[in-house]
């Protein structure tokens, strides 16, 4: 017992963050004993009792991984070359100039979450231009955060229009024009507006 308290004292001074108002939403939906509840929080499938749904094709795909009998070797840190190759093609179209040219590189990380981590810490320490990031307005809780431990500065751009429930498109070309954005053309939007 002297040993964790000794352990548990090395962290002490670590603060709390602020919950996540989506997850919050998700727990109160959880606790809401409504019979005719439906959960529009988190993007997840679920079916009539509430359990998680896979999608019949995801459900195939497993099958058809786990029939191939991978060896389980560790795939280059990059990530496995197939899937970034194939995911490359997806988003630019597999006749795109610039696969033909050979002018892309891809990465394969864990998450959406672990993909920011990781590329916020190679722009805060390695891209010679601004300190300067844009996130969507709305987007999720941590996103800010974790640009700024990166000790990059983070500003937002318009996104969504909640009356429309929609793309704000004026907001949006307004707001890249002004701050010289590139638009993204893939994103995890919390607000299920995609471009």
């Amino acid at each position: 017992m002297e040993r964790l308290e000794q352990l548990q004292s090395h962290f002490e001074g670590v603060p709390l963050e602020p919950p996540d108002a989506i997850f919050g939403l998700a727990n109160n939906f959880k606790n809401d004993p409504h019979s005719q509840k439906v959960d529009l929080v988190i993007g997840a499938y679920r079916d009539e009792s509430g359990k998680p749904w896979v999608l019949p094709v995801v459900d195939k795909v497993e099958h058809l991984l786990l029939d191939r009998h991978l060896d389980h070797e560790y795939i280059p840190i990059d990530g496995l070359r197939e899937f970034t190759d194939a995911a490359t093609g997806l988003l630019l179209g597999k006749d795109s100039p610039v696969i033909a040219a050979k002018r892309y590189s891809g990465t394969q990380f864990l998450s959406g979450t672990g993909c920011l981590r990781l590329g916020a810490q190679f722009l805060a320490k390695f891209y010679k231009g601004s300190s300067t990031v844009y996130i969507p307005d709305p987007t999720w809780a941590n996103h800010r955060n974790i640009f700024n431990d990166a000790g990059l500065q983070v500003k937002s751009y318009t996104y969504y229009n909640k009356d429309s429930i929609s793309l704000h498109y004026d907001a949006y070309i307004h707001d890249i024009k002004v701050s010289s954005l590139s638009p993204s053309p893939l994103r995890s939007s919390p607000a299920g507006s995609g471009l």
